[in-house]
């Protein structure tokens, strides 16, 4: 459906990024996670319920992701290349944190020197072949403590930097800021797809013309939702969902058309025509 009505220019990230902001960006995102892999450490250090040690692994991993995300709107980054090297650097820093709490555990202070790659990775091959917990009768250790690191790293790692390829919101070149979000601008019928074909080829005449719209609580409709720069007369964004909902009372969401430039006086007329909902 979205590709039948998108025929206009979609939403697309520009790639740019301001050098000045590298910094901030990096930073933020190393420091959270630092910070957020030493509470991790020490929450599945004392844990006395090693299962639950997989969900804490999820929880930060999500966690590093929203960390990433703010960092990237506080830098504007608006290259999802960057943002992936951020992950990878936020993700690093939450494990890197992570395994020094445990050899500070382990250890006494003053060995080893956790700064010194080599001394680093001796004192996590000896917790390896020593372990430090274990589930239920089985001592966790060897190939399996190293496995079992190995997919808390993919995890952490690997999957924020993933998850940091997505588009994090809607960014208005022509203001350099992001655009906020105003969701149910409008409330259309679910059938009111000529509204929407219209809007996709950007053909504003009669826009607003014989189309239905619904009170809150009625489904299935059409959620149009806007983008609102930061500068008053810079172009304006506007994307659909059609919301339905199942028989439990759940909400599904279906994307009708991406976030799509629209012309200031066409938001106007838009918000002017609209029924309350």
């Amino acid at each position: 459906m979205t590709e039948q009505l998108q025929k206009g220019t979609a939403y697309r990230e520009s790639g740019r990024w301001n050098p000045n902001y590298l910094i901030r960006f990096f930073g933020l995102g190393a420091g959270a996670g630092l910070v957020l892999g030493a509470i991790y450490s020490i929450f599945t250090f004392y844990n006395p319920f090693p299962y639950f040690s997989v969900v804490g692994t999820l929880l930060l991993a999500k966690a590093l992701g929203m960390a990433v995300k703010e960092a990237s709107k506080a830098a504007h980054v608006r290259s999802r290349w960057v943002r992936f090297a951020g992950g990878l650097l936020t993700g690093l820093s939450a494990e890197y944190a992570a395994w020094v709490i445990v050899i500070r555990l382990l250890f006494p202070p003053e060995v080893p020197t956790i700064l010194n790659p080599l001394e680093f990775g001796s004192a996590l091959q000896q917790i390896a072949e020593a372990g430090y917990y274990s589930l239920g009768t089985i001592d966790v250790r060897g190939n399996i403590l190293w496995g079992f690191w190995g997919i808390e790293f993919a995890i952490v790692v690997v999957g924020t930097a993933l998850s940091s390829f997505s588009a994090y919101g809607v960014y208005s070149e022509a203001s350099g800021g992001w655009c906020t979000e105003e969701r149910d601008v409008v409330r259309l019928r679910g059938n009111e797809y000529g509204f929407l074909k219209k809007l996709g080829e950007q053909r504003y005449g009669g826009l607003m013309d014989n189309v239905e719209f619904v009170a809150e609580g009625v489904y299935p409709y059409i959620r149009v939702d806007l983008f609102v720069p930061p500068k008053e007369h810079a172009a304006h964004y506007l994307s659909a969902v059609l919301m339905s909902r199942t028989d439990d009372g759940k909400d599904i969401e279906t994307e009708l058309l991406e976030p799509i430039e629209v012309p200031s006086r066409v938001v106007m007329d838009v918000r002017s025509r609209a029924a309350p909902a």
